[in-house]
């Protein structure tokens, strides 16, 4: 008999066999032979296989390997049938989720060269339909192939380019624990490249908005940002590594998660040595690039600082005492002659923002310990000649704003919430008593990730930027009640 005419005869045996199928295994193991046979008996028997698998559990073995051989067969039509076929003998054996997914994940990988594009797509279909079927088996089979050096980059790839087209099911609180203890293992020592694709998955999960999820992912941070290490002014890599996973510590703070820590090493090893990390080009001093977005992060988390965490300890009076020297430095003396000084508003507006936050957690004590009166009475002086230049300022950007319809993103708009900003923390310190109660929502929050320079928007500026090499990209907490009347003339 053709071999053909024979598997399509055994295929209508089994299918009007119904419920005593059992008692026809025999032609069941001629479908398994026949995966030895032809293109065609070979494309036939992938399906006949499949279809019939459940009734014959004591042949799942000899027909897992055979699916499997087909697999690996050099005919590309051969694979693409049998990768389509392979979910569907999971729908009533779930256990086979994990190895399936192993098989087809390193299909995945050894197929990135093929010519024919199709077979990568149905391989992306079947591993999401075996997602469906059982997200936690599913989990299970990636992360396995995850742990092999040569698969994981493809296997992350996979992952980051399907996240959004898995189904809601899909991410239970279950499933969306099991991937984050998994992710944990892989993120800790990984490169950025990295961890930046397995954070941005992270951060679309429900988990990484609940405070034991936050408190995961920071603890996932504080390993690779290495808060132990004493930084070394001449190795630029360290401070861009901190840098780095700074923005994703930021993100996981709230008044449930302090940060201490990190406000702790901001001021302890970075500001204190601040003069230490400048370069020198075209004979003129700048600031080494990666200390503006550290100062803006720290605008941002000493909002959740806890002083009396006894877990994280941390000299607040310390703290406060460098930031406010390193703002002083940012403010210079009152000139004899009355003449107006450069200000770098956007150094400025972070390190307002830190110590306006410190004085929230502080207020009876800070002014004492930053010296005083009479230190405060020079703080003023320098205050008021900054909150006069921020009123010139902002009258000269409102008329060009309101002419051009600026967008909130556009480099006039951010100049502009940057001086409002000002503004209102100058206001809270010219109370008899200062006073640290205006929320604020910072300006670089609002620059698209572009880097602005704000010292040099004006009027005339033209709205064209230069692409972004920092920002951290987290949410503000607060409303934004910067907007002041500009008629206020400060006095000491």
């Amino acid at each position: 008999m053709d071999p053909l005419e024979k598997l399509y005869q055994n295929y209508n045996v089994l299918s009007d066999a119904k419920d005593e199928i059992a008692k026809f295994e025999n032609h069941y193991v001629e479908i398994l032979e026949a995966a030895k046979g032809s293109s065609t008996e070979k494309r036939l028997a992938s399906q006949f296989i499949c279809n019939f698998y459940k009734d014959f559990p004591n042949l799942h073995e000899q027909a897992m390997n055979s699916l499997f051989d087909l697999c690996e067969d050099e005919e590309v039509e051969i694979r693409k049938q049998v990768i389509k076929d392979l979910p569907s003998i999971c729908k009533d054996n779930q256990e086979n989720v994990v190895k399936i997914t192993d098989i087809l994940l390193q299909m995945l990988v050894d197929d990135e060269s093929s010519d024919d594009h199709t077979e990568m797509q149905i391989i992306h279909i079947s591993l999401i339909n075996l997602c469906k079927i059982s997200p936690k088996c599913f989990l299970t089979g990636l992360f396995q192939q995850i742990d092999d050096d040569s698969m994981k980059e493809k296997v992350i790839q996979f992952l980051h380019s399907k996240i959004k087209t898995l189904p809601d099911e899909f991410w239970s609180k279950e499933n969306e624990e099991f991937f984050l203890t998994e992710c944990k293992k892989i993120l800790i020592g990984s490169t950025r490249e990295r961890f930046a694709i397995l954070m941005s998955i992270i951060s679309n999960l429900k988990i990484s908005k609940r405070i034991n999820g936050q408190q995961i992912l920071l603890d996932i941070v504080n390993q690779n940002a290495n808060l132990e290490l004493d930084i070394n002014p001449e190795d630029k890599e360290q401070l861009e590594n901190f840098q780095f996973y700074l923005k994703y510590a930021v993100g996981c703070f709230s008044h449930f998660v302090p940060s201490n820590q990190y406000v702790n090493f901001i001021c302890s090893k970075i500001i204190t040595r601040h003069q230490q990390f400048v370069v020198e080009e075209e004979n003129q001093v700048q600031e080494n690039f990666a200390i503006l977005p550290i100062l803006q992060a720290l605008g941002e988390i000493t909002a959740y600082l806890q002083p009396t965490i006894t877990t994280q300890p941390i000299d607040l009076v310390q703290c406060e005492k460098i930031v406010f020297n390193k703002l002083l430095l940012y403010l210079p003396e009152v000139k004899a002659d009355g003449s107006s000084v450069e200000y770098k508003y956007d150094y400025l507006e972070p390190l307002m923002f830190a110590f306006h936050n410190l004085g929230k957690k502080d207020n009876e004590a800070i002014i004492n310990n930053i010296g005083g009166d009479e230190v405060l009475k020079e703080f003023k002086k320098r205050l008021q000649q900054l909150g006069l230049q921020c009123q010139d300022r902002i009258k000269n950007l409102q008329a060009s704003i309101r002419s051009i319809k600026d967008v909130p993103t556009s480099p006039k708009a951010v100049a502009m919430k940057c001086v409002q900003n000002l503004q209102a923390i100058i206001k809270d310190m010219f109370y008899l008593k200062p006073v640290f109660k205006v929320s604020l929502a910072a300006s670089w929050k609002f620059s698209s990730g572009t880097v602005i320079n704000l010292n040099k928007v004006t009027s005339h500026t033209t709205e064209s930027v230069q692409p972004a090499t920092n920002g951290n990209g987290v949410s503000s907490e607060s409303n934004n009640q910067g907007d002041q009347k500009n008629n206020t003339r400060y006095k000491t």
